[in-house]
C-alpha cells in the first residue's frame, strides 16, 4: 500500500472525527473547558486517524489481497489494540502533557451522552404514560 494513500486516510480520518467532535462539543457539556476539551478532541482523533490510516487500512489492504499479508501491517495490530484499549479505558487522560485536555473532553462527551440519555429515557417513560422526572 502506498505511504501517501496511508497519509490520506489517516488524514482525513483525524480530520472528520475532530469536526464530529467539534459539533457535539457545547459550552453546556464543558463549561468553563470548551478550547482544551476541542484540543483534546484534536489528540485523540489524530491518534485514532493515525491507527485507522497506517495500521488498519495497509492490514485490511494485506488481507484481502492476493498476496501474502504485509508483516509490517500484521505486526502493528497489536500495539494499535493495545492503544484503542487505553483509549477506551481513559488511561490517556493521565498523560503528563495531554492528560488535562483529554479530561476535559472526555468528560464533556459523558455529560453529553449523560443529557442524551436522559432526554430519551423521558421520551420512553411519556410512551408509557409515567409521570417524567426530569
Amino acid at each position: 500500500m502506498s505511504i501517501w494513500l496511508e497519509f490520506w486516510i489517516a488524514g482525513i480520518a483525524a480530520i472528520l472525527m475532530f469536526v464530529v467532535a467539534l459539533f457535539l462539543l457545547k459550552e453546556e457539556y464543558a463549561p468553563g473547558e470548551l478550547g482544551l476539551a476541542r484540543i483534546g478532541a484534536g489528540v485523540q482523533s489524530i491518534i485514532l486517524g493515525m491507527l485507522i490510516g497506517f495500521v488498519m487500512a495497509p492490514l485490511r489492504v494485506s488481507l484481502l489481497a492476493d498476496t501474502s499479508p504485509e508483516p509490517a501491517a500484521a505486526l502493528g495490530f497489536l500495539p494499535a489494540l493495545i492503544i484503542l484499549v487505553l483509549i477506551r479505558q481513559g488511561l490517556l487522560a493521565r498523560a503528563p502533557l495531554i492528560g488535562k485536555p483529554m479530561r476535559a473532553y472526555r468528560k464533556g462527551m459523558l455529560r453529553r451522552q449523560i443529557g442524551e440519555a436522559t432526554k430519551v429515557l423521558a421520551r420512553l417513560d411519556g410512551m408509557d404514560g409515567k409521570k417524567v422526572n426530569v
